[in-house]
This record gives C-alpha cells, sequence and structure tokens, in this order.
C-alpha cells in the first residue's frame, strides 16, 4: 500500500515554523569559530496522515577553523559538528530520537586535501527508553526497521588539477549496531565550474 505523502496545509497548526540563531567568534587572526542554535516545531512529516500529529526539533552546530595567515600557506583545519534532538506525539505517549555527525577536513597542500566524517542516529524510543520504531507507510520504508543505532564513517581524498575543477575519492562504511554486517561504499566525483567569476586566490 502506497499513497502520496504531501501534507495538505488546512489549519495554522499544520505550518512548520522554523528558527535559527548563528554567532560568529573572531578567535585569533588564525582562528574562528562559528556557534549556533536551530529548533522547528509543527505537524509531524512522518505521520503525513494524521495531521494532528506534532513533532519539535532542537539542534546545535558549530564551525572551528585554523588557516594561517602568515608566510602564504595553504593549510586549512576545519572541524564541523552537529547534535539535533527530536520530539513527536506517539500515540497516547511522547516519542524521542536524536543523532547528529562531526566532520574533520584538512586541507594540507594548494591542490590536496582530505577529510573524516562520522554519524549517528538512534533509533525512536518511548518515555521509558523503550524502542519503538515508527510505522512504515511505504513499501521501501526503513524506518520501520530501524531499531538500533546506526553509524555511518567516511573518508575521503580531493585533488584540485585547476582552480576550476575537483576530483574526489571516497570510501564509507555503514555500521547497522544490531549485529548486521557493515556496508561499505566507494565513489568518486569530478566537478568543474564554466564563466565569469570574481577575482581569487588559488
Amino acid at each position: 500500500v502506497t499513497h502520496d505523502s504531501a501534507m495538505e496545509v488546512t489549519r495554522w497548526k499544520n505550518l512548520q515554523l522554523t528558527g535559527a540563531v548563528k554567532q560568529f567568534f573572531p578567535l585569533s587572526d588564525d582562528w574562528s569559530l562559528l556557534w549556533g542554535l536551530s529548533g522547528e516545531a509543527g505537524s509531524d512529516p512522518s505521520a503525513p496522515l494524521d495531521p494532528d500529529r506534532r513533532a519539535q526539533i532542537g539542534g546545535t552546530d558549530l564551525y572551528l577553523k585554523y588557516r594561517p595567515l602568515a608566510d602564504g600557506r595553504h593549510t586549512i583545519v576545519s572541524l564541523q559538528a552537529e547534535w539535533f534532538y527530536r520530539r513527536r506525539d506517539g500515540t497516547g505517549e511522547p516519542l524521542h530520537d536524536t543523532g547528529g555527525f562531526a566532520a574533520l577536513f584538512w586541507r594540507f597542500a594548494q591542490r590536496w586535501a582530505t577529510a573524516a566524517r562520522w554519524e549517528l542516529g538512534t533509533p525512536t524510543r518511548n518515555g521509558a527508553g523503550t524502542i519503538t520504531p515508527a510505522p512504515c507507510p511505504t513499501a521501501d520504508c526503513v524506518d520501520g526497521a530501524f531499531t538500533a543505532d546506526l553509524q555511518r564513517i567516511s573518508a575521503n581524498i580531493t585533488f584540485w588539477p585547476t582552480e576550476f575543477s575537483r576530483l574526489r575519492l571516497q570510501g564509507a562504511t555503514t555500521l547497522p549496531g544490531g549485529g548486521g554486517d557493515p556496508q561499505w561504499s566507494v565513489l568518486t566525483a569530478f566537478e568543474f565550474a564554466v564563466g565569469a567569476h570574481g577575482a581569487h586566490a588559488f
């Protein structure tokens, strides 16, 4: 059984309200920090057939960057992280889950950089901490089988042949956390830009 997951807006409670605040901190000539808070509230998009179901999401994120300006070096090191908490109206009790990621980037030469990323998502739990998988509205839905912490680890290396192109090789593994076998993937990407652009140092 399948259905259209789009939710019709029939009352003000169906509207999604989103807010965010960001603050930049220039720690020094070489270090900078961006920190933010965000939130969202409205109808639960995971239950499109029940417009009265509500959901709230709160999150925080940061971006820490090191870029030495002396000696004309091309070094860039950055750490980016985000974490969120979601609460939903269940069938008689609130449901909650959480997740986030952390990513480390290092540009060690003018044309070379590498990065690594870790992601975590937890299954839905009720107020007592019991795992409560969400109902699966479509045949290809994976949320219904999400009964353990899910982790994903990836790493990549990037090469810039020119200032208008980029070549990347990335590998990743997904760890189900419920005793299943890890899933592996490898991908390559080539990007290039054409057209007018502002003057900049490569």
